[in-house]
């Protein structure tokens, strides 16, 4: 799992919105057009709005309760919870008192984190969600996608840009990469793999990290499969 991407993901909140059922016609003219069909593929039941699911992430379990504002996380013989304005973290089993602010905020971030990169596509719908209006037919690391762009205005003037390459044929999510306007060689790249149905969604089943300078592998993630009635 990358060590830098969690501090890009502050600015991304929950909760995503679906439209489009992925069938229409002749080929997308725009970007929001990909999106869509995107969209259809990963979520066809329109259920990311309403996702409430456990799942196996690497040797971690992830529970993601978008209507009532729930998270955990649980590995190593502890767990972190956001349960909508409370965090808590302690060993399994054990009860423990509300996290400080600091340490909550911690835990929020490792609730967006998870929550965003197993959310996409459908995230790219979260409102304020700068997308270009135009897509590109692009090669990315030997594959031929369509690739949508999002510009994020940072502090100081900078742009932090994330791109998202889709399948030309099936709109399936194939890769995606972040890099700041004022060092465009740096940043990672992540490439998917599989998909896995978690919740009634199509997550992608592997991540693989990888930094864009020098193509150094940071880490995988891979989803494991759906675990029932778990809270903690």
């Amino acid at each position: 799992m990358s060590t830098l991407l969690p501090c890009y993901l502050i600015i991304l909140l929950l909760f995503g919105c679906q439209s489009g059922d992925g069938a229409s016609d002749g080929p997308p003219t725009t970007a929001s057009e990909v999106l869509d069909r995107a969209i259809a593929h990963h979520d066809p039941g329109n259920n990311w709005s309403t996702f409430d699911a456990a799942f196996l992430l690497n040797s971690d379990t992830i529970v993601i309760d978008l209507p009532e504002r729930y998270f955990a996380q649980a590995g190593g013989g502890k767990y972190f919870v956001a349960d909508r304005d409370v965090c808590r973290s302690t060993d399994l089993g054990d009860v423990s008192p509300p996290l400080a602010s600091d340490s909550c905020a911690n835990v929020v971030r490792k609730r967006d984190y998870h929550t965003y990169l197993n959310g996409l596509p459908m995230k790219l719908r979260d409102p304020g969600t700068p997308l270009e209006d135009d897509f590109v037919t692009t090669e990315f690391h030997g594959t031929e996608y369509l690739r949508l762009r999002v510009n994020y205005p940072k502090s100081g003037g900078t742009v932090e840009t994330w791109e998202f390459f889709f399948d030309p044929a099936t709109y399936a999510l194939g890769a995606y990469q972040f890099y700041r306007s004022d060092n465009p060689q740096g940043g990672e790249y992540l490439l998917l793999d599989g998909e896995i149905e978690i919740g009634g969604v199509r997550m992608v089943e592997t991540k693989e990290w990888y930094l864009r300078e020098n193509d150094k592998l940071l880490g995988r993630d891979v989803v494991g499969g759906e675990v029932v009635g778990v809270r903690y």
